[in-house]
C-alpha cells in the first residue's frame, strides 16, 4: 500500500505539471509553491509563477511565504512539549502564568480560562485585539495594553470563538513556563530537531526570497503591493514564514503511522487532533489544529491568511499523505487546491481500474494545453490513459473525461459522467508538428494546441 500511494503521488505531480501553469493564469495568481509527502518524505516539490511579479522571480518549493495561523501549530506543538516535560498542564489556569489576566463581566472570569480553552479556542477571548494591525501592520507588542474585561466577548466553553489575541497570550504562558523566550524555544525544541533550517517565528529583515504578497484584483484597481513586517506579541499566532518543504516536514511529525520525524509523543498527538470544538459545516477543531473529512478520512492541518499571503497545510492521517500549497495573493484558492490534492490521490488508489488501459502507447505526443471557442482544455497522462480537464478546475480529476484507446491511430473514445457531454463519442488527434499533435477533433468539436 504504501508503495501505491508513493507513486499515485507520483502520477499526480505530472498532473500538476500541466494543471497549475495554466490554473494560476487563468485565476491570476502571481505565484504558487507546493509540496506533498508520503511517510515522511517529500515526493513531489515545486513552485510556479512569480514570488515577485515586479522583477520576474519565479517561486520556487524553497520560497518563503508568510504562513499566518499554521503559527498556531507551532505554538500548539510548544504547549503539548512543555506538558511532556511536566512544566504546565492543559488545564491549568491562563492567570496562573499571566498575572495581570484578571477581569470579569456578567456571564465570564479571565481566573476561569484555562490553556486548553485558549488552544482550542473556547476561551470567549476577542479575536484580534483592539488595534487596527492588520491595517497598519503595526502589531502591538505589548499585550496587556489590549486587555480589560472588553476582551471577555462571550462565556468560556460556550462556543467556539477563534482568536489570534489568545493564541499570543499562549506564547506569554510558554515564556513563563520554559524560562526562555518563545522564539528560543521554538527554535531549540521544534525548528532544529525537525531540521526546519528556513522558518523563522517572525518577520526580519534580513529574510532573503521571501515572496511579495498581493492583494485581491478588484473591479476599480490592480492588485496591491504589501509591505513586509512583524508581528510582535502577535508571532504565537500569526508571525511565522516559511516555506513549502520545511511546512511538510513539520505536518510529517504530526503522524501517528511510526513516523520517524516527531518532537512530541504519540498521546499529545493524539490530544491535539482531538475535536474540542465544533467550527463550521461539519469541520472541527482541536489543539491548534483544523479537523475535517474528506472522503470519510480526518485531516487535520490549519490554513492561513496574511496581508498579501493564503496558504493551507493539510494531513491526511489514515494514508500519511501531507500537502502544502502556499500562495501570494489574498484570492488565491489555496485551501480548494489542498482538498484537490488529496482526493485526486485518493481517486487514484481507490479506483485505479478508471485510470488504466494497459496500453503502451507513449502518451507525450498529445499532452498540452488545447483551445475551441467555448475556452481551453488541459490534456495531460494519469498511469496508462488520458485525461482532459479545464484549467480553472480544483480537482483536476473530478470531473474529468477519459480518453480511452481505440485500435486506430491517434484515436480515443470519450468517457465522461457528464452526460451532456459527448460521451462514447471519438476523439482524434491530427496535423503532427515536431513530434506533437496540433489539432484535436472531440467528436464534432475542433481544439487547436496553444501550449
Amino acid at each position: 500500500m504504501n508503495n501505491q500511494i508513493s507513486t499515485a503521488i507520483q502520477q499526480i505531480g505530472h498532473i500538476v505539471d500541466a494543471w497549475i501553469p495554466m490554473k494560476i493564469k487563468y485565476d491570476k495568481t502571481p505565484g504558487i509553491s507546493i509540496a506533498i509527502s508520503h511517510g515522511g518524505k517529500i515526493i513531489y516539490a515545486k513552485g510556479f509563477g512569480f514570488a515577485d511579479v515586479e522583477h520576474k522571480q519565479k517561486a520556487g518549493a524553497d520560497t518563503l511565504y508568510h504562513i499566518a495561523s499554521h503559527s498556531k501549530m507551532f505554538t500548539a506543538v510548544a504547549i503539548m512539549k512543555l506538558v511532556e516535560e511536566g512544566n504546565l498542564r492543559l488545564d491549568d489556569h491562563v492567570s496562573d502564568y499571566i498575572d495581570w489576566f484578571k477581569a470579569k463581566t456578567k456571564h465570564s472570569d479571565a481566573s476561569h480560562i484555562t490553556v486548553r480553552q485558549l488552544l482550542s479556542h473556547t476561551a470567549g477571548v476577542f479575536r484580534d485585539g483592539d488595534t487596527p494591525h492588520w491595517e497598519n501592520g503595526k502589531f502591538p507588542k505589548d499585550l496587556k495594553k489590549s486587555f480589560s474585561s472588553k476582551s471577555l466577548v462571550i462565556e468560556n466553553l460556550t462556543t467556539f470563538k477563534y482568536t489570534n489575541y489568545g493564541y499570543s497570550l499562549l506564547g506569554l504562558v510558554i515564556e513563563k513556563a520554559s524560562g526562555m523566550s518563545y522564539e528560543e524555544y521554538v527554535i531549540k525544541m521544534i525548528l532544529k530537531p525537525l531540521g526546519m533550517k528556513n522558518t523563522y517565528v517572525d518577520y526580519k529583515k534580513e529574510i532573503k526570497h521571501i515572496a511579495t504578497g498581493y492583494g485581491s484584483e478588484t473591479p476599480d484597481q490592480n492588485r496591491i503591493v504589501f509591505n513586509h513586517y512583524a508581528t510582535n506579541a502577535y508571532a504565537p499566532a500569526t508571525g511565522f514564514v516559511s516555506n513549502a518543504t520545511d511546512l511538510i516536514k513539520f505536518i510529517s511529525s504530526l503522524s501517528l503511522n511510526h513516523n520517524p520525524l516527531h518532537v512530541i509523543n504519540r498521546e499529545s498527538v493524539k490530544e491535539m487532533s482531538r475535536p474540542h470544538a465544533k467550527t463550521e459545516d461539519g469541520d472541527e477543531y482541536g489543539l491548534g489544529l483544523d479537523i475535517n473529512y474528506l472522503n470519510g478520512r480526518k485531516i487535520i492541518g490549519h490554513g492561513g491568511g496574511f496581508n498579501g499571503f493564503i496558504t493551507r497545510t493539510a494531513f491526511d492521517t489514515k494514508n500519511d499523505i501531507g500537502v502544502v500549497v502556499l500562495t501570494n495573493t489574498l484570492d488565491s484558492n489555496a485551501s480548494r487546491i489542498t482538498d484537490g490534492l488529496l482526493d485526486s490521490i485518493d481517486m487514484i488508489i481507490n479506483k485505479s481500474k478508471d485510470y488504466s488501459s494497459h496500453s503502451k502507447i507513449s502518451y507525450a505526443k498529445y499532452e498540452g494545453i488545447y483551445r475551441s471557442v467555448w475556452g481551453d482544455s488541459v490534456i495531460s497522462r494519469i498511469k496508462d490513459i488520458l485525461i482532459s480537464y479545464g484549467p480553472k478546475t480544483n480537482n483536476p480529476l473530478k470531473g474529468a473525461h477519459r480518453f480511452i484507446p481505440t485500435s486506430s491511430p491517434h484515436t480515443f473514445v470519450m468517457k465522461s459522467k457528464y452526460v451532456y457531454g459527448s460521451y462514447d463519442e471519438e476523439a482524434v488527434f491530427t496535423n503532427f508538428k515536431n513530434g506533437k499533435a496540433q489539432k484535436l477533433l472531440e467528436a464534432s468539436m475542433p481544439l487547436k494546441r496553444i501550449a
